[in-house]
């Protein structure tokens, strides 16, 4: 998913609002599948009413807020709630506290297994594993992106990006503390910027939505960063139980700087790290089972599966 806190203008989506949100929510549920109650309702409202309902105006019966929920599939109702902002090294600050901090306190375990949360179109999976690669973890870590936007996923595999945004991605990548040249890293045409082979080979792209699946394997490092802020509360909760809940010893929890946190959700200790975004140490005493959640249905994702290689 991975956005940025949006500002909503309540006047316009009032105006627009032409079905109730939780008559909408359970048409959506029943025509595509989709459960759109782990959302915050504010969020889910603006989001609707942009790609999904009719602008405001006269009813027809082709138009009408129940025939056009009636047809959507799975992928319009997640295409519609992804936003997928993101970009190569996003808060460059962040990452020179993974490099300073959290990974050489990591340096010492054999093999790192990482979980992304809400990768998008994989930007920041491959900002992740070039930082490792320049820290000396190349072959020594293995990466799982996770979105619930299929579509996401796909561009993430393919890692082909607008040469237009080579600047930008430049730019962030020494304000991160990069060490070398950002453009070793990729090959490029007349149109596309695309990522080198030896940085995708580590990384796995699987579509997963972590308010409805959780893992079965013990991550060293989580990154969940402006993912929980568009979630109910009750849902930051359970997603705040299940990825603390999910780590291996001494491992470290990311979320965004801005993001929520409700202290009762947390079992775990704060690591002051100075403006480098909020980022936590699980207390192995405090730690629940691997993946569990408090929800019976999750489902586990597992470093066993086979997962499809990213295309080459």
């Amino acid at each position: 998913m991975n956005g940025q806190k949006t500002v909503y203008n309540k006047r316009e989506s009032s105006k627009r609002d032409t079905i109730r949100l939780d008559d909408a929510t359970n048409l959506i549920l029943k025509a595509s599948g989709y459960d759109l109650r782990p959302f915050a309702a504010e969020y889910t409202r603006a989001r609707l009413n942009r790609h999904l309902l009719p602008p405001h105006h006269a009813p027809s019966p082709s138009t009408s807020p129940h025939s056009q929920i009636t047809q959507l599939s799975r992928q319009d109702v997640i295409s519609a709630l992804s936003l997928n902002v993101t970009t190569m090294f996003r808060d460059p600050l962040f990452y020179c506290t993974l490099r300073r901090e959290v990974l050489p306190a990591l340096n010492a375990r054999k093999h790192l297994r990482i979980w992304e949360v809400g990768c998008a179109t994989g930007e920041e999976s491959y900002s992740l594993a070039i930082t490792l690669n320049e820290l000396g973890f190349a072959n020594r870590y293995t990466i799982v992106a996770t979105d619930f936007n299929a579509s996401a996923i796909e561009s993430a595999r393919r890692g082909k990006y607008n040469i237009k945004k080579a600047r930008a991605f430049t730019h962030n990548y020494h304000r991160a503390d990069g060490q070398y040249s950002f453009s070793d890293y990729y090959s490029a045409t007349s149109e596309f910027l695309i990522v080198s082979p030896e940085l995708r080979r580590n990384i796995f792209f699987r579509e997963a939505d972590v308010t409805k699946e959780g893992i079965d394997f013990r991550p060293d490092l989580i990154v969940c960063r402006n993912v929980i802020f568009y979630f109910s509360r009750r849902q930051q909760i359970e997603t705040l139980e299940l990825l603390s809940g999910s780590l291996n010893d001494g491992g470290f929890l990311c979320i965004g700087s801005k993001e929520p946190l409700p202290a009762h959700a947390l079992k775990f200790e704060m690591r002051e790290i100075s403006e480098g975004g909020r980022i936590f140490a699980v207390q192995a005493q405090d730690r629940a089972k691997p993946g569990l959640c408090h929800r019976g249905n999750l489902r586990s994702l597992t470093l066993t599966d086979q997962p499809r290689r990213n295309q080459e």
